[in-house]
């Protein structure tokens, strides 16, 4: 219990830090800082993203061989480092720093991710999924609270355009700095149980429909939310502006994480892949609906809803069954093969998204979750056969 309530801390924590980039790169905070320093976090979407799959690849070789303690202090304190020289690149107004600064920060990324996985270490076979969606759940609250503390502390910077760069880096430096002394006092014994020796490792079938699970339940939660934005949807009357970047930035989030020890409970309840497969039926419910009325607001905000929920009954339930299918030795480095394809596909997406016209979009996105649900459900058979394997004693 003691270490479920560390992890709770730590995923609080990953909340807040997130809401200091929700807002940064919001149009709220382009008209505080000059635009040439805005155009820097252009390179941050091309930057960070690889650096964030590199270091779930390499945290995961961390945690096989020294546990998962180890793995996340490593991650957070390069990431502490990353937000100090981030904070001097905007003081300095120095690009060179600022590019350093992305991919020193990257890890941050990787470890909130992994960070989710020690719920499952620690629970009962029946019991992984309601714990691994409890655990997610205070990443809502860091949100709001990091949000609401962002808006009303940082007002007065916002005089001082670069100001409001060195404040958001400090305090993502400050998070992860709590974050790393948490996780080296509270997670004792390491909750990895294990230590394998990192080598080259093949990952069976089921292992990889879990990963594809992971990382498509990415695909329709961009486009629908883009266009519910962007085509008119939900910012149709006068004045509505904030409220969709509102709806955006953090009702997409709330809905995504607050109902997730739900679809917990469902996975506990049900085979994991049964719950998967009900994530991207609402997914594709809310392409659907998205392509057959681009122009309702109603049906904007009720498709960036079900896309939302659609995301968490997959992402829990497919990193729980990940959890299910693979054997001990070859765990965390299927975790972090999740999760950097989970941060990869996301950018992916986010890249080609604003591209397309109209509902264009709809056609890829329905293709792969069709795909991804075909696999899944042709391939029953061998997850059956892999949980049982795994279940059994080393």
């Amino acid at each position: 219990m003691r270490v479920v309530s560390v992890l709770a801390v730590i995923l609080f924590l990953a909340g807040v830090a997130q809401s200091q980039f929700v807002y940064y790169l919001s149009p709220a905070a382009s008209m505080q800082v000059p635009a040439e320093m805005m155009s820097w976090g252009y390179w941050g979407v091309l930057v960070a993203p690889f650096g964030g799959a590199f270091w779930a690849l390499a945290l995961s070789r961390v945690a096989a061989r020294w546990g998962r303690r180890n793995a996340l202090t490593a991650g957070l304190a390069v990431a502490v480092v990353g937000a100090l020289v981030l904070a001097l690149a905007f003081y300095t107004y120095s690009f060179p720093l600022h590019l350093l600064g992305l991919v020193l920060l990257s890890p941050a990324a990787a470890v909130w991710l992994q960070a989710r996985f020690i719920a499952t270490d620690v629970a009962p076979s029946d019991k992984r999924g309601l714990l691994l969606g409890l655990a997610i759940l205070p990443m809502t609250l860091g949100l709001v609270v990091g949000s609401i503390l962002l808006i009303q502390i940082s007002e007065p910077i916002y005089q001082e355009g670069r100001m409001l760069g060195v404040s958001s880096s400090l305090s993502i430096a400050i998070i992860c700095a709590i974050a790393l002394a948490l996780s080296q006092a509270g997670l004792r014994p390491d909750p990895l149980e294990r230590a394998a020796i990192p080598g080259r490792y093949r990952l069976g079938k089921p292992a990889w429909v879990a990963i594809g699970l992971i990382a498509v339940a990415q695909v329709p939660l961009l486009p629908v939310s883009y266009f519910a934005l962007n085509q008119g949807n939900i910012e149709g009357s006068e004045g509505s502006e904030g409220t969709a970047i509102l709806v955006y930035a953090l009702g997409v989030p709330v809905a995504m994480y607050t109902f997730a020890w739900f679809f917990g409970l469902l996975t506990d309840r049900f085979h994991r892949e049964t719950v998967a497969l009900g994530g991207l039926a609402l997914q594709t419910s809310a392409l659907i609906l998205v392509a057959l009325a681009p122009a309702n607001p109603g049906a904007g905000v009720a498709a960036m809803l079900l896309v939302a929920f659609g995301w968490s009954a997959v992402f829990v339930a497919a990193s729980t069954l990940l959890v299910d299918v693979s054997a001990a030795a070859e765990l965390p480095i299927a975790q972090g093969r999740a999760d950097a394809a989970f941060i990869l596909v996301g950018t992916f997406t986010a890249a080609w998204v604003p591209w397309l016209s109209n509902t264009t979009f709809v056609v890829p996105a329905l293709i792969l979750v069709v795909l991804a649900a075909g696999a899944t459900i042709g391939l029953r058979g061998n997850i059956h056969k892999a949980t049982l394997s795994s279940a059994l004693p080393a």
